[in-house]
């Protein structure tokens, strides 16, 4: 009884208030970290392609215990943050209604995974890019995008689409054979090769070159943030050199984990009251075992859910890609309910900030 008492006490059941950001990162650090960390594990991957198929997956699989999959674990708090009345009633109405967005997505898998997946695909674009923005806005505190919506667009656009898009160039038999686990078979029937050519990846590139002219031509104070832009366009040729030339698997587990995950993460604890002093302190020990007691629970349930939707074969995938297949479906279910809770906190922000 003792010991249950100590784990419940364990997890974090306290509202995260998303709309204060309380601790700030040293100016370019977060920059620093990420080139120095993908530069890693370029060389590390960069002959990935040749490795047995469960190597080529490692990172993926590592998401699922590291920043990865917990890095949405958090929602319950962050959603409860937002209520005006932080009543149990409202609390626990919150989270069922979380629970059944993603279970309406969970059936429109099972009828009709090609809407489903172009869905996923669209949801991911979109959510990736703002979480980009809103790094690029409130951490590295990058003026130009406040205050100009179309370099906003250009950005949102590029970063969201560069994932998605940029390895079609020269993975495209994995991309095909990925896209076919996830629909079940079903988009040989359709063709889909067809449509994956290698024009595709000049759209990110346009978005990108879009966002350099409007800076260069348009912008009022080029000079006060010459500095901070240059930052964030070697941050993009990383990510273009990164989706082009690192094999698709071991490129989207990297990134998911310790680009999209892990600033979501910044995001999160600098909201919150206990982890700002730890960022302060910087304590990687104590931030760790924060995002534990922050996460922990939930992420502990998910794993518990992904175990009994590979298990139980629910949707029938019997290929090299059956459990990255599993593991993407399982992701995209909450993804759904994820990228509304996100955005409904960014309008408030925005709301909050006044950025026009």
């Amino acid at each position: 009884m003792g010991c249950l008492k100590k784990m419940i006490n364990f997890f974090n059941f306290s509202h995260i208030d998303m709309l204060t950001q309380k601790g700030n990162l040293k100016p370019f650090l977060l920059y620093k970290i990420t080139f120095f960390l993908f530069f890693l594990f370029f060389i590390i991957g960069f002959t990935s392609n040749s490795w047995p198929i469960f190597f080529q997956m490692l990172p993926i699989y590592l998401s699922l215990i590291f920043l990865g999959l917990s890095h949405g674990a958090a929602d319950h708090l962050c959603m409860w943050g937002l209520l005006s009345n932080k009543t149990i009633k409202a609390k626990i109405g919150l989270i069922i209604l979380y629970f059944l967005v993603a279970i309406l997505y969970l059936f429109l898998w099972l009828k009709d995974p090609i809407l489903s997946i172009i869905l996923f695909f669209m949801l991911t674009i979109f959510h990736w890019g703002k979480a980009d923005l809103y790094t690029a806005c409130f951490l590295n505190n990058t003026e130009y995008l406040k205050h100009n919506r179309w370099i906003r667009f250009s950005y949102v656009c590029f970063r969201g689409s560069a994932p998605i898009l940029l390895p079609i160039a020269f993975n495209q038999k994995v991309y095909l054979d990925f896209l076919n686990s996830l629909t079940f078979g079903k988009l040989e029937i359709f063709n889909f090769e067809q449509y994956i050519h290698f024009n595709l990846i000049f759209i990110p590139i346009a978005f990108f070159f879009m966002s350099i002219i409007i800076f260069l031509f348009f912008e009022k104070d080029k000079v006060r943030n010459y500095k901070i832009f240059l930052w964030d366009f070697f941050e993009n040729i990383l990510l273009i050199i990164w989706f082009l030339y690192i094999p698709v698997l071991w490129a989207i587990g990297i990134y998911f984990i310790f680009w999209h995950s892990l600033r979501h993460a910044l995001r999160i604890l600098s909201s919150d009251t206990q982890a700002v002093r730890h960022i302060i302190n910087f304590s990687l020990k104590k931030l760790s075992i924060r995002w534990i007691e922050i996460t922990g629970l939930v992420n502990l349930i998910a794993l518990i859910g992904m175990y009994i939707i590979f298990n139980t074969q629910i949707f029938n995938i019997n290929n090299d890609y059956n459990f990255f297949s599993n593991i993407m479906i399982g992701i995209s279910i909450v993804t759904l309910p994820h990228v509304i809770l996100v955005e409904i906190t960014d309008i408030k922000l925005n709301r909050k900030h006044l950025i026009d």
